[in-house]
């Protein structure tokens, strides 16, 4: 009977099928601040988004210290990160799959005021 359990366990354990196809879900997170007179000041209520080819996957708002946090990201492709204020001009980064190797990845986005 043991012998049985034993196989059935094994049997499933190898032929599931794989429940994230490109690895675990991450955490893409950061913080957005500003060169004012050159201090990095938080931006609150800036617009962060995170693209995948074009497409917007999340949307979000940073919080009064300038944090924002894009939950169960899936390391598939590239990813873009964008922040939008009306004060601000930020440039994108672009975020590589290698870069999700590492568990959870840190964006930080420094903009500078707008003309």
């Amino acid at each position: 009977m043991k012998n049985k359990i034993v196989i059935l366990i094994f049997t499933i354990l190898l032929f599931a099928p794989a429940a994230y196809p490109c690895g675990a879900p991450t955490e893409i997170y950061g913080q957005v601040t500003a060169n004012v007179l050159g201090l990095n000041l938080p931006v609150y209520q800036a617009t962060v988004v995170l693209e995948d080819e074009g497409m917007t996957v999340f949307v979000v708002r940073s919080n009064p210290f300038g944090w924002y946090r894009f939950p169960a990201v899936l390391p598939c492709g590239v990813y873009t990160v964008r922040a939008l204020h009306t004060r601000f001009v930020f440039t994108p980064f672009n975020i590589p799959p290698e870069d999700f190797d590492d568990g959870d990845v840190r964006v930080d986005l420094v903009g500078a005021l707008s003309n």
